[in-house]
């Protein structure tokens, strides 16, 4: 398990406006190339997005699919990229004085699991901070 942590300058709704627009994943997640299919239902119980990423130098398919959503404060999420990166999200967005704090922890599967890897989706540590950076910046 991993878990991130930033705090945002912007209200928890703004934050959630980015998370629920399917396309804007490919925007902020480090590593992701494009969203090649969405359901209009995203990002409600069962909807999920079709993707497409960069590990070290392959590209690769997955598929991130809605386990839970209660608006405007989580949603986990399962990261199906085969039986190598596999892992569930949840992503907490809580209230401060000054804005909100976005906590990310990561749960990987399968052999990922196994300790080949403990990092939030695919990339490791920095693009950990890469991409709750983007996050903030879109939610402004």
């Amino acid at each position: 398990m991993a878990t991130f942590e930033r705090e945002f300058s912007v209200e928890p709704q703004a934050v959630w406006s980015v998370l629920e627009d399917a396309e804007a994943y490919a925007q902020w997640i480090a590593g992701a190339i494009e969203v090649v299919h969405s359901d209009n239902a995203w990002p409600t119980v069962g909807a999920s997005f079709d993707f497409r990423y960069r590990w070290g130098p392959f590209r690769r398919s997955g598929r991130a699919t809605v386990l839970e959503a209660h608006p405007p404060g989580h949603v986990r999420i399962r990261w199906s990229r085969g039986p190598f990166a596999d892992s569930i999200a949840d992503i907490a967005i809580g209230s401060t004085t000054s804005g909100c704090v976005v906590r990310v922890v990561e749960n990987p599967r399968g052999v990922r699991s196994s300790g080949m890897s403990s990092f939030f989706w695919v990339a490791g540590p920095s693009a950990n901070a890469r991409s709750l950076d983007r996050l903030a910046r879109l939610a402004q």
